[in-house]
């Protein structure tokens, strides 16, 4: 049998998250839904395209099987209640035919199955990104110095720094 996994990523907005998972999966080989997707009116097999009307639930199954090894809701936090049993079905079909499953949150896990592996994405901690780009020191105690915990804007804040004209002597 494949190796799969299930995993619940969460972590305050704009921290990565998504960023993170999008580098651990392959594009080609993953679906990638929203939690808009998610609908109470849906079963787990019809989001992930499955038409009964076209064809029968095996075939299908056993081609998603060859073809897709990554399965990933974002913004799960979003889903409703009503919409839950789209989010336990999805969870069965993997262990099923054997998919890795990626859920991202901005709030902790609910979902209670002790195959899901729960990570945590914190902020960065202020005094380590000051040792590492000692450069920013000069923007301590203004607006933008709660930016740089997350790395999202902190990258953002030093590609744009290193390509401006006030470009300082850092080892980045």
């Amino acid at each position: 049998a494949a190796n799969h996994s299930m995993f619940f990523i969460y972590g305050e907005a704009g921290i990565g998250k998504s960023s993170m998972v999008q580098n651990i999966t392959d594009k080609d080989n993953s679906f990638w839904f929203n939690s808009c997707h998610v609908k109470d009116s849906i079963s787990a097999i019809q989001l992930l395209g499955h038409n009964p009307e076209i064809s029968d639930e095996g075939p299908f199954l056993d081609n998603f099987s060859l073809n897709i090894k990554s399965v990933v809701i974002d913004n799960i936090h979003e889903v409703t209640e009503s919409s839950l049993h789209v989010v336990l079905q999805l969870i069965e079909l993997s262990k099923q035919i054997k998919f890795n499953l990626f859920f991202i949150s901005r709030e902790p896990c609910k979902l209670s199955d002790d195959k899901i592996m729960i990570v945590k994405v914190q902020p960065l901690l202020l005094e380590e990104v000051f040792k590492k780009f000692p450069f920013l020191i000069y923007f301590n105690d203004t607006p933008l110095q709660p930016l740089f915990a997350n790395p999202f804007y902190l990258n953002i804040i030093i590609t744009n720094f290193n390509q401006s004209d006030y470009r300082l002597n850092t080892q980045i």
